[in-house]
């Protein structure tokens, strides 16, 4: 399957990341450019907290008691408590008519790349996202920490447990935490029977990452028994993590070592069992767009070629539908939702719910309502220090979910009506698969479920479920 994506240009001399970019005086400098732009624009007020938080300071803060005039006045402090808002979901990526020459994920990067090289990330926060950047079970999680580690995932949003783990890590106390499953995605993939498919139409490579692969497997299963299904003969690239969380959190460092280790073998992986298929957008926007930016010079063609061939499970499962040679087998044998709301996944460069998201849960005829705003998740919102931020966000997603379920229930015939003002909250008697809540992204479905109590699964799992070999069904 060819891709229209086109990754980034590869570093050249002006790497933003190098040593001499990188010193404190560099990078607020480039803060300070980007803020006056966006100042003079606007145009992403509406976007997240971070935009209003820098025209309030703009229009109305004051530094020694002199009003401020432009952000070459904003303290290093006010530059800071501005960035840390920023959870890197995208919304104003897209929508920024200065693009690519104002690239403020890319300002984010620098400044906690910056933090971290300088000193001013504490010991306290180094512990935290080091735990954060261990998703595979790997370093602390997989060492003697491992049993506490476990413990600590299994522990409820605001319990003593987590409230004694935020003091001495910085990790929120009310975040949810998804304990790691029972047996991998990699466990499964080489313990199941071999499948012989009916009619071959093509190869593909699931990456499940290392978050799925140790605390979602059953996404990346789902993902191959759909593909099998429609003819795709799967391997399993079991390289591990992709490194998005370092990246979050300002480790340049660990990231390009991550990007070293991992990039020869993914090419090795595409070449011989075909597309790099990511069940995670935000792993997916990773090795398209950041390995070239971070690769070494020897490594730039490898990058640029697993930039080429990775694919988004929904964008690929999309692709083939609309092969002249394939098409998805639709058959529906399970069950199917009388409404799906979908929510956008936190991501940079995904502004809302995705065309190839909407377009598969399209093909199974069901009604499905969107919402724009995610709730702010991800390695960086995973922390104390962006409570506040990230509860308003999340707040308002909740909002807007309540608000799509009320407007299709006003139109919906009355069996399969929620009870009235009921909202997002699942009611006795209403089964879990008649009002699905759908996305991508595994942390924000889970926020989204212990905000609603209602299930919140990937897409590729709603049309597994429809056509009744999902790897693991709803129950009530």
């Amino acid at each position: 399957m060819s891709s229209t994506h086109q990754p980034p240009a590869a570093p050249s001399s002006a790497d933003p990341f190098d040593a001499a970019r990188s010193n404190e005086a560099e990078v607020r400098d480039d803060v300070t450019a980007v803020f006056d732009r966006c100042d003079s624009c606007r145009r992403c007020v509406d976007r997240c907290g971070v935009f209003p938080s820098l025209f309030e300071l703009l229009d109305h803060g004051a530094v020694g008691g002199r009003r401020l005039d432009d952000a070459a006045m904003l303290t290093p402090a006010q530059q800071d408590g501005v960035i840390a808002q920023c959870f890197q979901c995208g919304a104003c990526v897209d929508a920024c008519p200065y693009a690519p020459e104002t690239d403020v994920a890319l300002v984010v990067q620098r400044v906690r790349a910056m933090q971290r090289s300088t000193g001013l990330v504490t010991r306290r926060e180094r512990f935290g996202h080091r735990l954060l950047t261990r998703t595979d079970g790997s370093g602390v999680a997989g060492s003697v920490l491992l049993r506490p580690v476990r413990r600590l995932l299994r522990s409820e949003p605001g319990s003593l447990l987590r409230r004694v783990v935020a003091r001495s890590t910085g990790l929120s106390a009310r975040r949810p935490f998804r304990p790691f499953a029972p047996e991998s995605f990699t466990r499964w993939f080489e313990r199941r029977p071999t499948v012989r498919l009916g009619r071959r139409v093509g190869t593909a490579t699931v990456f499940p990452t290392c978050f799925i692969d140790a605390f979602a497997p059953d996404v990346a299963a789902d993902l191959v028994v759909v593909l099998e299904r429609n003819g795709v003969e799967c391997s399993n690239a079991s390289v591990g993590c992709c490194g998005a969380a370092s990246l979050a959190v300002g480790d340049v460092r660990r990231f390009r070592r991550t990007v070293a280790a991992n990039v020869s073998s993914l090419a090795d992986a595409i070449r011989s069992g075909g597309d790099l298929v990511v069940p995670s957008p935000r792993c997916a926007a990773v090795l398209r767009d950041e390995y070239v930016r971070h690769a070494s010079p020897a490594d730039v063609a490898a990058a640029r070629f697993v930039a080429e061939n990775t694919f988004d499970a929904t964008d690929h499962l999309v692709g083939l539908h609309h092969r002249p040679d394939a098409g998805l087998d639709l058959d529906r044998a399970g069950p199917v939702p009388d409404l799906v709301v979908e929510v956008p996944s936190c991501e940079p460069g995904r502004d809302g719910p995705r065309s190839s998201s909407r377009d598969l849960l399209g093909l199974m005829a069901v009604t499905v309502e969107t919402v724009s705003t995610c709730p702010g998740c991800g390695p960086w919102s995973a922390l104390e220090a962006n409570d506040a931020a990230h509860e308003e966000r999340a707040a308002q997603c909740v909002t807007e979910i309540d608000d799509a379920i009320e407007r299709w229930s006003a139109t919906a015939p009355s069996e399969s009506r929620p009870r009235r003002g009921a909202g997002t909250r699942r009611q006795p008697g209403d089964p879990l698969h008649r009002i699905v809540i759908t996305s991508e992204s595994i942390e924000v479905a889970d926020e989204v479920a212990q905000r609603t109590g209602r299930e919140a699964v990937h897409p590729v799992t709603v049309l597994a479920r429809a056509c009744g070999i999902a790897t693991r069904s709803a129950t009530d």
